[in-house]
């Protein structure tokens, strides 16, 4: 229930703002009168709040849909307070985009540790406390009037008396701008989300439970491409402005390599120690759903095909409606298979199914960004030490498969916690004998340590504070 009950917030956080937030993005760098730049936010924060009304609205006012949409009665109860909770969501989740399309980075990363402290706190005492589905979802509805409640203190002492300068010609313009580039994630969001509901009508419950653990999302994936995109976003779109094509092409090659050491080290990590993984976070109940958790995978290395090409797409703002068609395409063969085939695939064929048509839409799109960007075969050094980190990512994990092997039975969590140290350092070493760390990656591990040595030479009361 739970797991149902997220699945149709985080389907409309990601269907109801159509991407119209991310248009702050591309007119607050662009723009230096302050009563233009208050009108962009508030054309954001109304456009939100109107989409995601909508959708609480027929939540509230036919609360029986959502439970047969789902085949769960026991939804509808629940429905008005999920429709809530997708509203404060929504509008709450332009404080990150706003703070980082200001140009204000530290307080956006502030404002998104912050955030998902404050929403892990409030869910684990929602359960501890009281121990209902219910609770949770009260606990989703507390974060989200905070988040709000931040947003419009941000947007109040940067922007000034922003809710009364609405002007309909900004709005048409972000509109012309965002929508296009918005109906690809909601899209996106279709093709990740549709094979969900299909497994629930499809199969039983514990069947979609198992599936629905087996698609678990890593958090840290998503919030590492987000920040990331959010930031060169603002600088390739001012470096396309001037035709500096090739910068545009270096900036997208370093943020790619930045992102692969995290993602190969996930991917190489999770394929090796993914059923003590499963076992440690849900228990052995779920050791079932390891095949799907395992083609699942396969999304986080896709995922750097997009994180490469989506800040260029979003600045040649006139080759939009490309991306968009091809998305469109290919989610709609994705959910004639699904209505067709799923009972016939299974849980495994319905997820492998997914990941073969994101693997179809990154490879199109990066073709076309090769092209707008005039790249030839040879720029394809550029990306060179994404392929060395891809090896040492796969060394690394043969050696903690070894370790894996050696540890026998012991118990999941020890395999999980000593087989990552072992990766760890496993993953360290081939950084440093294959030589793909420059020295300027030195030099901030260098940095980092230091200031870590400094904080903990510090008195007690001064490292609290």
């Amino acid at each position: 229930l739970y797991k149902q009950i997220f699945l149709i917030v985080g389907t409309s956080l990601a269907v109801a703002p159509l991407g119209f937030g991310m248009s702050a993005f591309y007119f607050l760098p662009r723009e230096r009168d302050p009563k233009r730049r208050a009108q962009v936010v508030l054309n954001v924060v109304l456009f939100l709040l109107v989409t995601s009304g909508l959708v609480c609205a027929a939540l509230v006012a036919w609360p029986g849909e959502l439970a047969r949409l789902l085949d769960e009665p026991r939804l509808a109860a629940v429905a008005p307070l999920i429709g809530v909770t997708i509203v404060l969501w929504n509008v709450g989740s332009f404080l990150e985009f706003a703070t980082l399309a200001n140009g204000e980075s530290r307080l956006a990363t502030i404002f998104i540790l912050a955030s998902q402290i404050s929403k892990t706190g409030l869910l684990f005492a929602a359960v501890l406390g009281i121990g209902s589905v219910e609770s949770l979802v009260v606990a989703a509805l507390v974060q989200g009037s905070m988040q709000v409640a931040v947003l419009f203190a941000y947007l109040r002492s940067r922007f000034g008396r922003f809710w009364s300068s609405f002007s309909w010609p900004v709005a048409r313009a972000q509109l012309a701008y965002a929508l296009p580039f918005g109906v690809g994630p909601v899209v996106l969001q279709v093709q990740l989300d549709a094979p969900h509901y299909f497994v629930s009508h499809e199969f039983s419950t514990a069947a979609f439970a198992i599936f629905a653990v087996g698609c678990f999302n890593l958090p840290l994936v998503g919030m590492l491409a987000e920040s990331a995109g959010a930031l060169v976003i603002p600088r390739v779109s001012e470096l396309q402005s001037r035709g500096e094509l090739r910068e545009i092409a270096e900036i997208a090659a370093r943020m790619v390599r930045k992102l692969a050491a995290v993602y190969f080290a996930f991917f190489a990590f999770l394929v090796v120690f993914g059923r003590e993984f499963i076992t440690v976070l849900f228990t052995e109940q779920y050791l079932a759903s390891w095949p799907v958790f395992a083609v699942n995978l396969l999304l986080i290395p896709l995922a750097l095909f997009a994180a490469g090409t989506d800040p260029v797409l979003r600045a040649f703002a006139e080759h939009r409606y490309f991306f968009l068609r091809v998305r469109i395409a290919l989610v709609a063969l994705l959910v004639v298979g699904l209505w067709a085939w799923t009972a016939q695939l299974g849980l495994v064929g319905t997820i492998g199914l997914v990941v073969a048509m994101t693997a179809v839409e990154r490879i199109v799109t990066t073709v076309k960004v090769w092209q707008l960007l005039e790249l030839r075969a040879r720029d394809i050094v550029l990306f060179a030490d994404v392929a060395k980190l891809a090896a040492v990512a796969a060394v690394a994990g043969l050696v903690a498969e070894i370790a894996r092997i050696g540890l026998g039975d012991a118990a999941p969590l020890v395999v999980l916690g000593v087989g990552g140290l072992v990766f760890a350092a496993a993953y360290a070493a081939a950084i440093a004998v294959s030589g793909v760390a420059t020295r300027g990656d030195l030099a901030i591990v260098h940095e980092q340590v230091a200031r870590l040595r400094r904080l903990v030479s510090r008195p007690a009361h001064e490292r609290t504070l």
